[in-house]
């Protein structure tokens, strides 16, 4: 693993220059170092992508149902939510009305 970074590294070097390495270096001593957590931790929080879940959760918490249809087809044709994350709230209002 240590040979990894280190040539993962050396060639971060050759290929951005002396100036940007030095910051994404200081970048990294900062998240792991000062903040003191697990590296894991870090690129977890890096990596987060809000998933389609947490872009719904705001039609569901609509009370009424046919309120939430239409504030959710509004987003849509706006342009505000995908037509993936359209039809997946869709399904998921349709599953709430039936329990």
């Amino acid at each position: 693993m240590e040979r990894k970074l280190e040539y993962m590294f050396r060639r971060l070097l050759e290929r951005l220059g002396e100036k940007a390495f030095t910051m994404i270096l200081e970048r990294i001593y900062n998240l792991i170092i000062i903040e003191r957590e697990p590296a894991l931790n870090i690129v977890q929080r890096l990596d987060f992508k809000p998933g389609r879940k947490s872009k719904i959760q705001k039609y569901l918490e609509l009370k009424g149902t046919t309120l939430a249809s239409s504030v959710l087809e509004d987003d849509f044709r706006n342009g505000l939510i995908s037509r993936r994350t359209y039809f997946y709230a869709k399904k998921r209002l349709k599953q709430l009305i039936q329990q």
